[in-house]
């Protein structure tokens, strides 16, 4: 076994858990019957076969900045709304209340700051006038000293009324945008999802498990996109703009094209498979399903290269075995690949070296010749068959598909 058919192995290993599913919804499992295929030549795409979940790209869930009772709900779940438009009002009676004390405080700051002013005119002219007279000695000097200072206390009196007005400027400014929190307004365009909280409800700051912490839910239900975590042992086959192919799981038959907008740069545990690392992805649709709901759970093939006219049998033909290296430097069990061509009535077991798979066909490098017919089901009967066999001893019916 040599290393390059290890590489192959693991190109094999990229088809997944899609493939079995795949397999699993065919005829195969008829047992009477035994399916045969022709290998021929064709395009076969290699991908990379993960799940995700469908999401919105834009979104918002408000929450409440201040605590505060919901007087009024102005708009239903599943309306349009604009953004900045006033969703939900928070009662705001004592708010006003503090506004309007702050209001009276900020008055009286400016009275004395008015007062403080007035007083540094006066000792200013004071000052001057001791200056002349002490210039004409009708004057003694401590006098006008005591002038003096008189004059920087008042400057200083001035400079702690002027700060203790912006003081009280900034509390009413706190005041009235503590104000305006408590009207709930659109950040963005979207339909109103959700409304966890009721009328008459106390709203909370955001906190995870809080009854009133979740206000409103926006979305824009033209933005959806996909979430998918990609492990950190398939990255390097993750590129951005790369093209994919996204299956609903509630309609198989339905296939939708996109690209990954978005390469997470963090690894991080996958919340679904604890023990693996990776990153996370983000794939727009190029044609978007109108049956689309958050969500969803999705089917996405991945491509990353391809082959055009290869010689490819269906993935079902593969038969593989585990086989215990005899090489010292080999550690584990190395996986030989077979398939069961059909010559006239016999069976002969071929190995064969793997190429690119995709969801449905396996390239076959070497071992097969086009046009040669393999079987290709039922899985279950694959492991029975020997070298020599006849379909009379299989005692099945023969479907060529």
């Amino acid at each position: 076994m040599t290393i390059r058919t290890i590489v192959l192995v693991v190109g094999l290993a990229g088809v997944g858990a899609l493939v079995v599913q795949k397999l699993q919804q065919t005829s195969f499992n008829q047992a009477n019957k035994v399916f045969v295929s022709k290998a021929h030549y064709a395009d076969v795409k290699a991908a990379l076969f993960v799940s995700g979940t469908v999401s919105y790209a834009t979104q918002a869930r408000l929450s409440a900045e201040v605590v505060a009772k919901v007087t009024d709900i102005l708009v239903q779940e599943g309306e349009q709304v604009a953004a900045g438009q006033v969703l939900l009002q928070l009662d705001d009676t004592e708010i006003n209340k503090e506004i309007e004390q702050a209001g009276f405080v900020v008055e009286r700051a400016k009275i004395d700051e008015r007062t403080a002013r007035r007083q540094l005119d006066n000792k200013q002219l004071n000052y001057s006038r001791l200056q002349q007279l002490s210039a004409q000695r009708f004057v003694q000097k401590f006098e006008l000293d005591q002038a003096k200072v008189e004059l920087d206390l008042a400057a200083i009196a001035v400079d702690a009324a002027v700060n203790e007005l912006r003081q009280r400027q900034t509390e009413l400014s706190l005041s009235q945008s503590k104000a305006a929190k408590t009207s709930i307004r659109a950040p963005i365009s979207g339909v109103v999802m959700s409304i966890p909280i009721k009328k008459g409800e106390t709203a909370v700051a955001s906190a995870h498990s809080i009854s009133g912490s979740e206000l409103l839910f926006l979305a824009d239900p033209q933005s959806y996109q996909v979430e998918a975590f990609i492990s950190e042992f398939d990255l390097a086959r993750v590129a951005l703009h790369q093209p994919v192919k996204v299956v609903l799981r509630s309609e198989p038959g339905l296939a939708m094209t996109g690209k990954i907008i978005k390469v997470g740069a963090v690894l991080q545990q996958n919340n679904e498979q604890q023990n693996l690392n990776g990153v996370q992805v983000l794939i727009s649709f190029d044609n978007q399903a109108k049956q689309l709901i958050a969500g969803m759970n999705c089917d996405i093939e991945i491509f990353q290269s391809e082959q055009t006219a290869t010689l490819s049998v269906p993935v079902s033909a593969i038969y593989s075995v585990q086989k215990k290296s005899d090489l010292r430097y080999v550690k584990g069990a190395l996986t030989e690949h077979f398939v069961y061509v059909l010559v006239d009535e016999t069976i002969e077991q071929r190995a064969v070296e793997l190429g690119l798979a995709d969801g449905e066909r396996q390239e076959i490098r070497k071992g097969l010749q086009n046009n040669d017919r393999v079987v290709s089901g039922p899985a279950a009967l694959l492991p029975e068959l020997k070298t020599g066999s006849t379909l009379s001893a299989l005692q099945r019916e023969l479907v060529e598909i």
